[in-house]
């Protein structure tokens, strides 16, 4: 009897193990995911036998994608160049904010669209920054990975007015608003066709903020995202 191909949600995860930069073993990684599949009711993660193919697949990657599912760490992740050490005052932002919020580290992904963010509008706030980096690495894993597309409807707009600013940029952006049809600040609205399963979204965003933080905005945002045009508060 052919064996039942392992889930792509804990593929990820392993390779996110893998990326990580600490070298666990491969009963550790089970234990992790042996856990992982206890909380969520799911008796489908991989064995230690399967454990070990997958980590084979994710070695036989090529490094820039590997380091893509890495978390990011300053001084080493720019010193191997995963990110230029210009975005390193962003990087240790964003972690400071990860870690506040009782988030893990941010991936290179999630980090380099924050910087992305913060250079198209200096001063932006944190939380928004986040929010919007979180939207943009979600969009390039969907357009890598061919599972579809999603957008911020008014994006461009909204870094040009940076509303954050002040009452008069506030007032310029919602008039603005109301002429372009696009959401008023601080709403977000994502526009979404997703041609994936609910399974590769959900693997994504462990990836990007850990298996338990990861879960739980996956299951704040999954619907919406499901849905074209329905609103996520972020």
């Amino acid at each position: 009897m052919p064996q039942k191909p392992i889930a792509q949600d804990w593929r990820d995860q392993v390779y996110t193990l893998c990326g990580s930069g600490r070298k666990r073993s491969v009963v550790e990684m089970f234990q992790l995911l042996e856990a992982e599949g206890i909380r969520l009711g799911r008796n489908d993660y991989p064995s230690k036998r399967s454990l070990n193919r997958i980590r084979d697949d994710f070695h036989r990657l090529p490094e820039p994608q590997q380091r893509e599912y890495g978390q990011v760490r300053w001084p080493d992740s720019f010193g191997r160049g995963d990110l230029p050490w210009e975005a390193g005052r962003a990087a240790l932002d964003l972690l400071r904010f990860h870690d506040e919020q009782g988030l893990d580290r941010p991936t290179v992904r999630h980090v380099r669209w924050f910087w992305r963010v913060g250079m198209a509008a200096p001063g932006i706030p944190t939380q928004d920054a986040d929010r919007l980096s979180e939207h943009l690495a979600t969009a390039e894993f969907l357009a890598v990975a061919n599972l579809g597309t999603t957008e911020v409807q008014g994006l461009e707009w909204l870094l040009a007015y940076q509303p954050w600013r002040s009452d008069d940029d506030a007032a310029a952006y919602q008039r603005l608003a109301a002429r372009q049809d696009v959401p008023r600040y601080p709403t977000l609205v994502a526009t979404s066709v997703l041609d994936g399963t609910p399974e590769a979204l959900r693997s994504f965003y462990q990836a990007l903020l850990g298996p338990t933080s990861g879960q739980e905005r996956y299951e704040q945002v999954a619907r919406a995202l499901y849905k074209e045009g329905e609103a996520t508060d972020g």
